[in-house]
């Protein structure tokens, strides 16, 4: 199969745009012939170790100094509009003479080109959507949505807009039950099920935590004698609810549990005023000496030192749409504390291979770390954990279910 793949903004170290990657490089050693479309990208900070062997057709070059949107900007959500609506036909250009047996888009806006595509060849399109925008604007926490009333109105023309176009794709695939319910009934669609985001169990085999030792003690004066290190990764945006771990481990020092050093990696530069909300309760907490926040940019090796460094990772947002970090940490052999919020919680089983909380609730976390002093619970989680992304969630599984997908989605395209 030739294949043209959609991510619009491969400008960004994040999690969807290494699963896109992860995925494109899977398909592609199986035979399957791969050109990646973006319109921003960035080789320097965008995994350069997986976008090596790819061939991908850029529009805009970002040095390694790019942008990041601000989305709780409104200058920059209007360009995101325009981006949206406009700049996504300007990559359709770098494709449109091209001949592709299916062209996959993901991301947001991914989509437009794709089904401009398709307008001319008759080409079928497979849309992966993690973010939907009109369903995350209307739920995630500190959004524009919830300051301004006319941006509500301007939202509900976007929607008939994107609705209409949604409805000529020819299959959209969704990683969570929860989240088709809700994408089927906006949308009037019928949706598949079908988790993309895993690990390549491979990269994560070799020690990485020098890098990390070296870093903290550089950057942060810190070098670890007995403390448990507790975990986050994540850009810290409103709904990432790091405040909930922070209340955790002041409840946690209350009652007397206080050999622990927290460490959130992330970029504040997406919603400077909720780093600085976090900075703000921190000291109010008298947290200072616990909680190291690394906001600089981190290699993919450096991530994954973390991942090998910490004893136990935490992820308890609430609407996330699906969640990679809990994968990659049970890969890396270190037990979970996911929220009911994270759509990945799905599919793992609590006290099993995951300790699942409640949202918003720091006293549930406090409990789960505290639980997981017991080191009987700890290995077996870990063991299960790693046991479970294993058999399931490697990007060779994975790609072989998608390819099964695209030609079915082909034949289908063919009889009709």
């Amino acid at each position: 199969m030739k294949i043209a793949m959609i991510f619009f903004s491969l400008n960004v170290a994040g999690g969807s745009a290494s699963v896109f990657l992860s995925l494109a490089n899977a398909l592609q050693k199986k035979g399957c012939q791969i050109d990646v479309y973006c319109y921003y990208y960035d080789p320097k900070k965008c995994f350069p170790e997986l976008a090596e062997s790819l061939n991908i057709n850029y529009v805009k070059l970002i040095n390694e100094k790019g942008s990041r949107l601000n989305n709780q900007s409104l200058a920059n959500r209007l360009r995101l509009a325009i981006d949206y609506y406009f700049k996504a036909l300007i990559l359709y250009g770098l494709m449109e003479n091209k001949k592709y047996d299916l062209v996959f888009a993901s991301e947001a806006c991914a989509y437009i080109p794709a089904l401009a595509y398709k307008k001319r060849h008759k080409t079928p399109v497979c849309w992966s959507v993690f973010d939907p925008i009109s369903l995350i604007d209307e739920k995630k926490p500190g959004l524009l949505i919830n300051r301004y009333q006319w941006f509500k109105y301007l939202l509900k023309i976007h929607n008939l807009f994107d609705s209409r176009k949604i409805r000529e794709i020819d299959k959209v695939i969704v990683p969570t039950s929860k989240m088709k319910r809700d994408l089927d009934k906006f949308y009037k669609i019928e949706s598949e099920t079908m988790p993309l985001a895993g690990v390549n169990s491979a990269v994560y085999e070799k020690d990485q935590k020098e890098l990390i030792v070296r870093k903290l003690k550089d950057e942060f004066g810190f070098e670890k004698a007995n403390e448990t290190i507790l975990f986050s990764l994540g850009h810290f945006l409103p709904h990432r609810r790091y405040e909930d771990i922070l209340l955790a481990m002041d409840l946690l020092i209350k009652n007397g549990f206080k050999n622990f050093k927290f460490i959130i990696s992330g970029s504040q530069d997406f919603d400077p005023a909720y780093f600085s909300h976090l900075k703000d309760l921190i000291y109010k907490l008298n947290l200072e000496s616990y909680v190291i926040l690394d906001e600089s940019f981190k290699t993919a090796k450096e991530v994954i030192g973390y991942y090998q460094y910490c004893d136990i990772f935490l992820f308890v947002s609430t609407e996330q749409t699906w969640g990679l970090a809990p994968f990659e940490a049970l890969i890396s052999g270190k037990p979970i504390v996911i929220s009911k919020g994270v759509g990945c919680s799905e599919v793992f089983k609590d006290k099993e291979n995951a300790i699942i909380v409640d949202e918003k609730s720091p006293e549930q976390i406090a409990s789960a770390i505290k639980l997981l002093k017991d080191r009987n619970l700890y290995f077996s989680l870990t063991n299960q954990g790693r046991i479970f992304v294993r058999e399931n969630f490697t990007y060779d599984k994975i790609a072989c279910e998608l390819e099964r997908l695209f030609k079915n989605i082909i034949g289908t395209q063919c009889q009709n």
